[in-house]
């Protein structure tokens, strides 16, 4: 009997994350909108050792706050059809930027894979990836890739099955500091003493997206809890104002400071940058061209060379032109007979062509 995963790819816009869906599902693709919204849903599948492997790419977002309908989307995914795994594709030559999704989902404690796609420019670049050590960092297994040119989706599917199989619980977690973290603990205390339904949240998810004033998940709340949830919003409204009169500014900004900390931490350990990083000639070129003291000399020099080339070498081609079409009126006036036609082909065709 064929066993079935179902995995979700995540990733920032223009991390390469459709390109891998691509190299995964071939033309075992199907369009279509998630349910209620005009949110665009890729689905497609493929089959590697004996499993069958459904893949869901999610829209591309660069966190999983609800900002915007693809957030809530990608995460409302996550969490209501809980997938095997969360492949989230990373842009390995911006780190920083694209691993802000990746402790996000980390969070979410969703079985999770890291795939840093795009490896090869970083070899390029000269800087280095201690994959092994970032990986026991964030407690996520990562896979390089290169999706433009297929590598590593077999490395992909092999990881997958790996996680699905041993289903380790991750313990990596993200502190916030000491203050944010007993505000936390409030939270979570008040929400188990009034039972306020989850929805398979985890409880810490629940409280840190309460302080950060997740409008997606208050309204939700809300709406289930009814009465009970005064409370909650009595207790989480003195945390946010205990944390901003002591740290000097919102939960939500302290937050994101954190989990950048974590991100920067990890890539202290486990990334290292040349000091000088090789530039393509492309770039040389237009450090020369837009140099704010050179650019106008070189613009002026390059309008020049183009006037002398159009006037000055172009007089040739135009010389040669010119005789071809005389020579041309001189053969159709000896073909043919002198009158209308004669005259409408001369005169008209190739004298206002010629000219």
């Amino acid at each position: 009997m064929i066993k079935e995963i179902t995995i979700a790819l995540s990733g920032n816009p223009n991390s390469g994350k459709t390109t891998i869906f691509n190299n995964l599902t071939g033309l075992r693709q199907h369009v279509g909108n998630y349910p209620g919204v005009t949110v665009e849903k890729k689905t497609g599948e493929t089959k590697y050792k004996g499993y069958k492997v459904n893949v869901v790419d999610l829209p591309g977002t660069y966190s999983l706050t609800a900002y915007s309908l693809e957030e809530i989307v990608a995460r409302n995914f996550i969490v209501n059809e809980k997938p095997d795994v969360v492949v989230d594709i990373v842009d390995s030559s911006n780190l920083e930027r694209n691993l802000y999704l990746a402790v996000q989902l980390m969070e979410l404690n969703t079985p999770l894979i890291l795939a840093f796609n795009m490896a090869d420019i970083v070899k390029k670049s000269g800087n280095k990836i201690d994959i092994s050590l970032l990986s026991e960092l964030f407690g996520i297994p990562i896979v390089e890739t290169v999706g433009s040119r297929g590598l590593g989706s077999n490395e992909l599917l092999e990881a997958v099955i790996k996680v699905v199989s041993s289903r380790k619980e991750k313990k990596v977690e993200v502190k916030y500091g000491e203050e944010v973290e007993n505000e936390i603990v409030k939270i979570i205390s008040v929400l188990k003493e009034e039972k306020i339904p989850t929805f398979e949240f985890d409880v810490r998810w629940i409280a840190v997206k309460l302080l950060e004033q997740d409008r997606d998940i208050i309204d939700t709340l809300k709406k289930t809890s009814g009465p009970k949830y005064s409370k909650v919003e009595e207790v989480t409204a003195r945390a946010i104002g205990h944390i901003t009169s002591i740290l000097r500014d919102t939960p939500e900004i302290i937050i994101a400071d954190g989990r950048y900390g974590f991100i920067n931490g990890a890539l202290r350990e486990a990334y290292e940058e040349v000091d000088q990083v090789k530039v393509d000639i492309s770039e040389r070129i237009d450090r020369v061209l837009t140099n704010r003291i050179l650019g106008i000399p070189i613009f002026a020099l390059i309008i020049w060379l183009m006037f002398q080339f159009v006037f000055t070498l172009g007089k040739y081609p135009m010389g040669w032109i010119e005789l071809g079409f005389g020579k041309l009126s001189v053969l159709i006036t000896e073909i043919v007979p002198q009158g209308l036609i004669s005259s409408l082909l001369v005169d008209g065709v190739i004298g206002g062509v010629g000219e």
